[in-house]
């Protein structure tokens, strides 16, 4: 490309792109391109954004609902406590990646820009918390698959 842009996200990069292909090189739609940049970004990230914070959302509450119903309602506490580990790992992990997605789309670029480190530092440990989750879904298949292979090991 002829000219510099310098775009704080995927969606004003892929903006830009789609912008430049479509129209023509001369300096005029450069200029044009710069101009619209940030107004085209925001119509095409709208419908994205918000079926994100809907998912993030949804998952939130699903699990937090989930989380409250096996408090009231204990039956078999092996398996309970394997849930409520899940659970309560999947509700910590979407929450923080929830909040760490709205500041970034919310804080001044400048902010973001000094705390990028931090905010680095951050979704590292949000997806310890994913991938533990699915550490926690091997050991409730294994508890699971232990109590109908070997059902008298399993009992004692």
């Amino acid at each position: 490309m002829a000219h510099n842009l310098h775009p704080a996200s995927f969606n004003e990069t892929f903006t830009a792109f789609l912008l430049a292909t479509t129209n023509s090189t001369d300096g005029a739609a450069a200029g044009e391109l710069a101009g619209n940049r940030t107004q085209k970004a925001s119509s095409l990230a709208t419908p994205c954004m918000v079926i994100v914070m809907l998912s993030y959302i949804f998952g939130c509450i699903g699990n937090l609902i989930a989380l409250i119903h096996l408090w009231r309602n204990v039956r078999n506490t092996k398996h309970a406590l394997m849930l409520k580990c899940l659970l309560t790992n999947d509700l910590i992990g979407l929450s923080g990646m929830f909040v760490q997605m709205c500041m970034h789309l919310y804080l001044p670029a400048d902010v973001i820009q000094a705390n990028m480190h931090n905010f680095c530092i951050l979704r590292v440990i949000w997806r310890v918390f994913g991938i533990s989750s699915g550490c926690v879904a091997f050991v409730m298949a294994l508890e699971r698959y232990i109590a109908l292979a070997k059902p008298f090991f399993y009992h004692k």
